[in-house]
């Protein structure tokens, strides 16, 4: 009993003088932010080359254009989801109308040759218009935020 008290105090001690949270640390929203910056840079990286080598391989009749589509449609997610600024989702919105303007116009080609359906003409056709709303929307709301 008579040594309780002499590691009382010491653990005491010890736990006044040490602190709470190390200071010398950074933010850990920060690193946690740059972590996911960098795998989002990562990610868009990876999902551009996949894009890039579906819509070569559809204009050569390699890959069904849906598929390629959906490549095309997950870049276009991805830059939306690291944009920061609506002039930046507008440029995004403008570039992915772009080319989904060509998927429709392969479409149609294969469609008038026989060699792929209607649907995959709508399919595109939807996508594109898709697309176009999220830029009327970011058009509409950089407007707003201009005022």
């Amino acid at each position: 009993m008579r040594m309780l008290p002499p590691i009382l105090a010491v653990i005491a001690t010890a736990l006044l003088v040490t602190p709470a949270f190390p200071q010398d640390k950074k933010n850990p929203s920060e690193e946690s932010d740059k972590r996911i910056k960098q795998l989002q840079k990562e990610r868009l990286e990876n999902l551009k080359k996949v894009s890039e080598g579906s819509f070569v391989l559809a204009k050569g009749h390699r890959m069904e254009i849906a598929e390629a589509l959906e490549a095309t449609m997950d870049v276009f997610r991805a830059e939306m989801e690291a944009a920061e600024k609506e002039t930046d989702r507008i440029a995004i919105c403008n570039k992915t109308v772009d080319l989904l303007k060509q998927y429709e116009e392969l479409a149609k080609a294969r469609h008038e040759a026989a060699r792929g359906t209607e649907v995959g003409v709508f399919r595109a056709r939807s996508k594109r218009l898709e697309v176009e709303i999220c830029l009327e929307r970011a058009k509409a709301k950089e407007a707003g935020q201009g005022k």
